[in-house]
């Protein structure tokens, strides 16, 4: 991502701003939210490693609009060896699969098995593994993929 593409990102940000001007306090939290949405973008793009999930809960819980570089970074990450960036992105992955964008079902599957098989999370059901997570977002692209067939 350039200085470009983040300086854009924020201006598309601002523009989505409504009601509760800085004259009335809102600017502050909009402004301290759009520093953490920046900020989250960077992490991911950058040569980061260890555990990212708090880069894409951030952008959950702004609900920032999905990009393409940020949707390859996500399914590139459901591979991640931290399980908690794993399973942060499937869950980022799947917010974005409800706003109907297109996730590559191929590279949700390469993490299933990366991570293990759907066999298999039925026996770990009790441990905590991305898996489950992933399971979950490729069942759902099929079954919107589905639907849109019929």
């Amino acid at each position: 991502m350039t200085e470009h593409s983040d300086s854009a990102s924020s201006e598309k940000l601002k523009s989505k701003k409504t009601g509760g001007g800085s004259a009335f306090g809102g600017g502050a939290s909009f402004q301290s939210s759009l520093t953490a949405i920046v900020a989250a973008r960077r992490r991911l793009t950058g040569k980061s490693t260890g555990d990212l999930s708090a880069a894409f809960h951030v952008l959950r819980s702004r609900n920032v609009e999905p990009c393409p570089e940020v949707i390859e970074i996500a399914l590139g990450l459901l591979c991640s060896e931290c399980k908690n960036t794993s399973a942060s992105a499937a869950e980022l992955l799947s917010c974005w699969l409800n706003q109907a964008v297109v996730i590559d079902a191929d590279k949700v599957d390469k993490a299933i098995e990366h991570w293990g098989c759907s066999q298999t999370a039925k026996s770990l059901r009790r441990l905590h593994t991305p898996l489950h997570s992933i399971i979950e977002l490729s069942d759902k692209i099929r079954a919107t993929t589905m639907a849109a067939e019929k």
